[in-house]
C-alpha cells in the first residue's frame, strides 16, 4: 500500500472515530464529554441573555429610558435655580366656554413675572387622552403684571384638569380642576 493510500485510510478511521482530520494523535473527546461542555456553553449562555433582559425591563420599569409614548404633553422638568411660581384659576363661563387665568410671580422674590411664554393643556379627568386639547397661549392682561388669560371652548359636559406651563424665561407649572356642566354656574 501506498503513502497516499495509507494517508487516506487513515484520515477515513479518524472521521470514524469522532476525531477531527489534523487533529493529531490521541482519542479526543468523547461524546457525553462534549455533550457536557455544550451543556454548560448553552446554559452559561442563557443565563447571561436572562440577565440582560432583566436589566433592559429594570431600566424602562424605573423611568430611566425613553418617555412613555402616547403622552398628551410631557410637563416641564425644573432646571436652574430659577423657578416661576403659578397660581392657576380655571372658571366655567357657561356653555362650553372656560376661562383660563394663571399668576406667575418668582419663586425666589415673588415679584411678577412679565413677558413670559405661558401655555396650557386642558384634559378630560374621566376619559384621559380623549379629549385633549392645547398648548393653549395664555396673553399677558392689561395692566395686570403677571397675570396670563385666555379662553377656550371644551368639547363636552365634565370636568377637566388644566395644565399650566411656564416654559420662559424661566419654568414652572402647575394644575388645576373644573366643571364645566351646559349652563353658567
Amino acid at each position: 500500500m501506498g503513502r497516499a493510500a495509507r494517508r487516506r485510510k487513515l484520515r477515513a478511521q479518524n472521521g470514524a472515530n469522532g476525531e477531527r482530520a489534523g487533529a493529531g494523535p490521541g482519542p479526543g473527546l468523547s461524546n457525553a464529554y462534549r455533550a457536557i461542555l455544550g451543556g454548560l456553553a448553552f446554559g452559561t449562555t442563557l443565563a447571561v441573555a436572562v440577565v440582560i433582559v432583566g436589566l433592559v425591563f429594570l431600566f424602562q420599569e424605573s423611568g430611566a429610558g425613553v418617555p412613555a409614548q402616547g403622552a398628551a404633553h410631557d410637563p416641564v422638568e425644573p432646571s436652574g435655580p430659577a423657578q416661576a411660581a403659578i397660581e392657576v384659576e380655571a372658571r366655567h363661563l357657561g356653555n362650553l366656554q372656560v376661562e383660563l387665568a394663571a399668576t406667575v410671580t418668582m419663586n425666589d422674590s415673588r415679584r411678577e413675572l412679565t413677558q413670559a411664554d405661558v401655555v396650557a393643556y386642558t384634559d378630560m379627568v374621566e376619559m384621559p387622552g380623549g379629549h385633549t386639547q392645547g398648548p393653549i397661549v395664555l396673553t399677558e392682561a392689561p395692566g395686570q403684571p403677571g397675570r396670563y388669560v385666555a379662553e377656550t371652548e371644551v368639547p363636552m359636559v365634565g370636568d377637566y384638569e388644566v395644565h399650566v406651563e411656564v416654559r420662559s424665561p424661566v419654568q414652572g407649572d402647575a394644575h388645576a380642576t373644573v366643571t364645566v356642566g351646559t349652563l353658567a354656574p
